[in-house]
Formats: structure tokens, sequence, C-alpha cells
């Protein structure tokens, strides 16, 4: 078992940047990985990694946009995505689009999800 703990201040604006790698994480590890939040108040910070096991089992590469998306528990921004499938953002959201995935655009990106995985 991987044990993260992960120091996060939900007033920080760059705070939702570690998303993208703990969404990928937990596809690679699954059920070996628990994460802990804990909230601290700080403008900067790095996510602190604890009890890193040597040689813990992981998950292949997902194949495709549309496992990603069935995997997950709600709908994913395209970087988001790109990160757990270690992919470019532009060829996820090519695959995105050719899947005919469900897109609500918000800022410069957006949410993906598949009507049939809700």
């Amino acid at each position: 078992m991987i044990a993260i703990r992960e120091f996060t201040d939900p007033t920080c604006p760059w705070a939702f940047s570690a998303e993208p790698s703990r969404l990928r994480l937990l596809w690679l590890y699954g059920e070996g990985l628990r994460f802990e939040r804990r909230m601290i108040v700080l403008l900067t910070y790095e996510t602190a990694i604890a009890n890193l096991a040597p040689d813990p089992p992981r998950r292949d590469d997902p194949i495709s946009v549309d496992r990603v998306l069935h995997w997950a528990s709600e709908p994913l921004a395209t970087v988001e995505v790109a990160e757990v499938m270690n992919q470019p953002a532009d060829e996820v959201r090519r695959a995105l689009t050719d899947l005919g995935a469900t897109f609500d655009p918000v800022g410069p990106d957006g949410y993906g999800s598949l009507a049939s995985a809700r």
C-alpha cells in the first residue's frame, strides 16, 4: 500500500494543479494507493509523499480515452485525461472528439464524460 499525504491550501489558486497527477496515480495504482489530504494555509506549497513502497504493483497506461472516462467517477478536464493517459492534451482532445464524448466547455478547456458511464 502506498500512502500519499497531500498538503494543500483550498484558498490557493494553484492548489488544483495537483489534481491531474493525483488522478494519474489513482489510475496506475488503484486500490494499492491511499490519499490523505491535509488542509493548510500557504500561498505556495508542494505535495508531500510519504511511505513510498519500492515496487508497488501498477496498471499499464490506459489504451483509450473512453476507458479513462468509464473509470472516472466524475467528468474530467482534458488535461486530467491527458495526465492519466500520459499523452499530449491535443491528442486526447482529438480522441475525445472522435469518441463523441459529452464536452462541457470551461475557460480554455472543458470537462469530458460519457453519457453511458453516468
